[in-house]
């Protein structure tokens, strides 16, 4: 749990992270260390709930919370996620952001 330097050592020296975190994508592999270094100062936790993979491909569903989630009044989230690996290493790692609230209908 927050070792930056383990976790980074999964990853493609050209990897790309495109996620909440990460708009626009972080491109290399200072950008993404970056993004997820202020994902452990948030606290960043993610429960995952299931998890699948098929080739180079795994997905996976999580229950996301964060002390920036807190801070807007969200404790936590349901999320997936899509993970590309190259190499035996995550080349992409991608979550979609939730949809916005459509506009209101008078």
């Amino acid at each position: 749990r927050g070792d930056i330097a383990a976790m980074m050592a999964l990853f493609t020296d050209d990897a790309v992270r495109v996620d909440g975190a990460c708009q626009p994508p972080c491109v290399g592999l200072a950008a993404v260390r970056k993004s997820f270094q202020k994902n452990i100062d948030e606290h960043f936790r993610a429960k995952v709930t299931s998890a699948h993979g098929a080739g180079d491909t795994a997905t996976a569903t999580a229950e996301i919370s964060s002390d920036a989630f807190r801070a807007h009044g969200i404790e936590k989230r349901m999320t997936s996620y899509t993970i590309q690996l190259r190499g035996g290493k995550i080349a992409r790692w991608s979550s979609p952001l939730p949809p916005k609230n459509p506009a209101k209908k008078n």
